[in-house]
């Protein structure tokens, strides 16, 4: 957007300066597509999962939570719950992440986002966003969305 404001104020012969003010402004669009499908298509997630999540740590403390920054984020604005492990870091390297439901240990829970439940063969695939006719394979529908696996 400098760069925008920037060349509206150099003095330029008119054509020449309305081809750059383009030029610009296209690669500032092209650079943020993501972000504008983004906001455009997706849609925000239920409150009451958010509640789930948090009773069910409430209702079970000494189990261990496996969380991912979803989570924590929208979840428990960051004021984690004791025994929390986060979720991208749960296995040893070079792997990080949990690769399948039986590396999952009997007396932890996931609290993760729908989007990472791509990572697990044995988990459902998230809803892709569609804007216009087309599915975007990358970006979740509901990007806060999460899934609580016991």
């Amino acid at each position: 957007v400098n760069i925008i404001i920037i060349l509206s104020l150099i003095k330029l012969k008119p054509p020449l300066k309305k081809i750059l003010i383009s030029f610009a402004f296209a690669i500032f669009l092209i650079n943020n597509s993501i972000t504008f499908v983004t906001l455009t298509g997706s849609r925000p997630t239920s409150l009451s999962k958010y509640q789930k999540a948090r009773t069910l740590v409430k209702q079970q403390p000494q189990k261990q939570y496996l969380i991912d920054e979803v989570t924590a984020r929208f979840v428990f604005d960051y004021q984690l719950p004791e025994n929390s492990i986060d979720w991208n870091f749960s296995h040893q390297a070079p792997e990080f992440w949990r690769v399948a439901l039986k590396d999952k240990p009997n007396d932890s829970i996931w609290i993760i986002s729908t989007a990472k439940a791509w990572h697990e063969p044995e988990l459902p695939d998230y809803p892709k966003l569609k804007l216009l006719g087309r599915y975007f394979e990358s970006i979740p529908k509901h990007p806060h969305d999460i899934l609580i696996i016991d």
